[in-house]
């Protein structure tokens, strides 16, 4: 998008001789010397002034991400900011990617010629130009949630579902999470996803109960990149706020690696959520290692086994051995337990007769969007 003319004190707008324009070149006078000199790992200015988002430097400056921001800055700026970005590039490695945003311009500059350096790595160019994609997918409407059964062994019947993220994306296709959500933890993406699903589980459940479906618990998982916002809990008090009545319905599943890295901030973190109603599930259990008095302390509302150990059921006697032990953890401390990553009739039938109740895999159902999975529930909601 193309930046407004400048105008004056009184909205006119300048004419050649007017020096107001200094201002605009100044941050890029400074990010470019700077980056001359040796490369500043990370600096962000205003957002009328041009926002350096990643740096790579080893050596000097390899690779540059611009944020939207960039888009205020009028093109004389943006001209003399690649200017110096490409002297000094051909000064230290030759290399620089820089993504301005909208597709205003993706330059790519890495002659090999210039001292030698190698070719840019494509990948690198690649992993730049999905995350930008990325910041805009939520609200270009391209991120899908599907839903995961959860089998009640003793009735056969769905009892809630996980949600998990696909992102439609315009090139590459329906991705899983795992081909983005690493990339969305390593650039803090993953806050603004994670409100944008959990907002959307909220409006699910209202719509489902609008539609006079028998209530379904929704499960979200939370990243540990959200759970180390300080405003974590008031930004899902504000989410909750605007959907009354949902908060029982909702079970955020937080990964027991989360709650090793910091147990005694975690277990604080899940005593605010729990006040806001919600349910907890300690996701993918069995392999972070919690210490048993900690477990004791926190206020959770259930385990899952990790699909690690799930796996292993048939022809390992280590992993029956876990999960044996899960199970019997979970019924002495009057928790709900939950297997996941079923997908055969031998770990079914293990299973059953060790008295986890609850399941979920594929050996039931695979995730499924929205449509078919209010088809398998107005079908009576069994599986099997």
């Amino acid at each position: 998008m193309a930046a407004e003319p400048a105008k004056g004190k009184k909205g006119k707008k300048k004419d050649k001789g007017d020096k107001g324009g200094k201002s605009n070149l100044v941050p890029a006078i400074i990010l470019a010397v700077g980056m001359i000199l040796g490369g500043l790992p990370f600096l962000q200015l205003d957002r009328t002034g041009v926002a350096l988002l990643g740096a790579i430097a080893m050596i000097g400056v390899d690779a540059v991400t611009l944020d939207e921001a960039a888009a205020a800055v009028h093109l004389p700026t943006l001209i003399l900011f690649f200017s110096f970005m490409v002297l000094s590039a051909q000064m230290r490695l030759g290399g620089l990617y820089a993504w301005v945003t909208e597709g205003i311009a993706l330059l790519a500059l890495s002659p090999p010629q210039l001292l030698g350096a190698p070719v840019a790595d494509e990948r690198l160019s690649r992993r730049f130009l999905l995350e930008h994609q990325l910041r805009a997918a939520a609200a270009r409407g391209q991120l899908r949630l599907h839903f995961q059964p959860l089998v009640e062994l003793d009735t056969g019947t769905i009892g809630r579902v996980e949600t998990l993220l696909r992102w439609q994306h315009p090139e590459l296709g329906l991705l899983p999470p795992d081909d983005f959500i690493p990339l969305a933890e390593e650039t803090g993406v993953i806050v603004g996803i994670g409100e944008w699903v959990l907002r959307e589980a909220c409006e699910r459940l209202l719509a489902w109960r609008q539609a006079g479906l028998t209530p379904l618990r929704i499960a979200v998982n939370v990243s540990p990149v959200q759970l180390r916002q300080r405003d974590f809990t008031q930004r899902t008090r504000a989410i909750l706020a605007d959907y009354p009545g949902v908060a029982p319905w909702l079970e955020l599943e937080i990964t027991e690696t989360s709650l090793v890295q910091a147990p005694e901030e975690t277990a604080a973190l899940l005593g605010e959520l729990k006040s806001l109603g919600l349910r907890i599930a300690i996701d993918d259990f069995g392999t972070g290692y919690s210490a048993l008095g900690t477990l004791r302390q926190l206020p959770i509302d259930s385990l899952k086994v990790a699909r690690t150990f799930v796996a292993g059921l048939a022809d390992q006697a280590d992993d029956r051995a876990i999960a044996l032990t899960i199970i019997a953890l979970a019924r002495n401390l009057d928790l709900k337990v939950v297997a996941e990553g079923v997908e055969t009739h031998g770990q079914l039938a293990f299973l059953r007769e060790n008295r986890c109740r609850t399941v979920q895999g594929y050996y039931f159902s695979r995730p499924l969007p929205e449509e078919e999975l209010l088809e398998l529930l107005r079908d009576g909601g069994r599986t099997g």
